[in-house]
C-alpha cells in the first residue's frame, strides 16, 4: 500500500507559543468551522485539522475516514469534515461512538486493526481521504 503524505500537525498549543498571539478568531453568524477553531471552546485541535483539511477537497459526494476521531484533532476534523460535506466515517474505541454520532458521523467503526484490514479485504471503500491524527 502507497499512502501520500500531504500535511502532518501540531496542536494549538503548540502553535500558539511559537506566535504569542490567537490563531483564529470567532466567525460571524456563529459558523461551525469557526466555532470549533475558537480557543474559548477547546479547539486545541482545529487548527492542525483543518490545516490537513483544506488539502483534502473535501465535499459532497466525496467521502473521508478519520483514523483517531475522538481525541483533540480527531473531533474538530470531525466537525470541520461535516460541515464541508461529503460521507464521514470516524474510527475510535467504543467508548466514544455516541459522540461521534452526537458529532454527525455517518459511520462509526471500532478503532481495531483487524476489522479495518477486513474492511479492506472485504472491497469495501475506505474514503477519497483517509485522516489519521491517533496518537501514540
Amino acid at each position: 500500500m502507497l499512502i501520500k503524505v500531504h500535511a502532518t500537525a501540531v496542536n494549538r498549543s503548540d502553535a500558539a507559543v511559537r506566535s504569542g498571539k490567537p490563531l483564529l478568531r470567532p466567525g460571524r453568524d456563529g459558523a461551525p468551522a469557526a466555532e470549533v477553531a475558537d480557543p474559548r471552546h477547546g479547539g486545541d485541535g482545529a487548527i492542525p485539522a483543518l490545516g490537513c483539511l483544506r488539502h483534502a477537497d473535501l465535499r459532497e459526494g466525496r467521502s473521508i475516514l478519520v483514523y483517531g476521531a475522538s481525541g483533540s484533532i480527531g473531533t474538530a476534523a470531525v466537525q470541520l469534515s461535516r460541515y464541508f460535506g461529503g460521507h464521514l466515517t470516524a474510527v475510535c474505541t467504543a467508548k466514544s461512538f455516541d459522540l461521534m454520532r452526537s458529532l454527525g458521523t455517518d459511520e462509526v467503526m471500532l478503532e481495531d486493526v483487524l476489522a479495518a484490514t477486513r474492511h479492506v479485504e472485504s472491497g469495501q471503500k475506505i474514503g477519497n481521504v483517509v485522516l489519521s491524527v491517533a496518537g501514540g
